[in-house]
């Protein structure tokens, strides 16, 4: 099994994380998604809590990867906060009833404490807060839209490990896996889990041989390399099930019409001369 470059730091950055945010680039294919979510799943079975999302809505195509009701379309959690201005020993237990269909939090005061109040309740919708970003498939930052123009901040303040396979790769992360010779961005994913010793489950080598087929227009494209071959074979000996080629879209060649007079009766004339026949005089 090949090593890949940074692994160390690589592992070092994941054994501190406890949240980890997984994106990709607007517009997605089969290899940018196969291997996003194949990344989510392994890192989520690891036991870190793990966030995989993608900057625009996903179409019916990408039906057949696992998981793929997992990926966020924004990056803002579903949680519901309700803060609490407080001051330290002033409650004395937090409980919650459900009656008449309304969902009710008791907080309890201590003996002594001041009552509490409507101003000093607050509500806010928790964002996702990572301590390390994998950006997959995407040759800058601005390739992943909306998440990068929003959340500019964030890339300043998180270490993000840029995965990629494509040769513009601006090499923006503070780690960057990118290998201009792989077929795709799902091989170098799939090298990625066998060095870190992640989970290669099923699922997730049905994800990644679903990016590799794509990306190498089912091994048949130029760019198809020894590694590919070997990437796919590791997920089939994992258990990844072929689930149909979903081939590139290809030039399509002008089509040409019949002419007019295509089936109407042709009259053929030989183009040899043949000299006359002698005459028989028959006695």
């Amino acid at each position: 099994m090949p090593i890949l470059p940074n692994i160390s730091e690589i592992q070092n950055l994941l054994g501190g994380a406890q949240e980890i945010l997984v994106l990709t680039h607007q517009e997605p294919n089969q290899d940018s998604l196969g291997a996003s979510l194949a990344l989510f799943l392994a890192l989520s079975a690891s036991g870190k809590k793990t966030t995989v999302a993608c900057p625009t809505p996903l179409t019916v195509e990408f039906g057949n990867l696992v998981g793929i009701d997992k990926i966020r379309q924004e990056l803002e959690s579903k949680n519901f906060i309700i803060s609490l201005d407080h001051v330290e020993g002033a409650i004395e237990k937090v409980s919650y009833n459900i009656s008449d269909d309304k969902f009710n939090l008791v907080i309890e005061p201590r003996v002594g404490a001041p009552p509490f109040s409507p101003e000093r309740v607050h509500y806010s919708s928790g964002e996702v807060s990572p301590d390390l970003i994998f950006v997959l498939d995407s040759a800058n930052f601005e390739q992943l839209g909306k998440f990068y123009k929003d959340e500019k901040d964030l890339y300043s303040k998180v270490a993000t490990i840029n995965i990629d396979y494509h040769p513009n790769n601006s090499y923006f992360g503070k780690i960057n896996l990118v290998d201009s010779g792989a077929s795709s961005t799902s091989e170098i994913v799939a090298l990625l889990l066998q060095n870190l010793g992640l989970s290669f489950a099923e699922d997730i080598a049905t994800n990644l041989l679903a990016g590799i087929v794509f990306a190498t227009n089912n091994f048949a494209s130029a760019n198809t390399g020894a590694g590919a071959f070997e990437a796919a074979a590791i997920c089939l000996k994992a258990g990844g099930k072929r689930l149909g080629a979903v081939i590139k879209p290809t030039k399509e060649e002008p089509r040409q019409e019949a002419p007019a007079d295509w089936l109407q009766p042709k009259i053929f004339k030989s183009s040899s001369s043949l000299p006359p026949k002698d005459e028989t005089t028959l006695l």
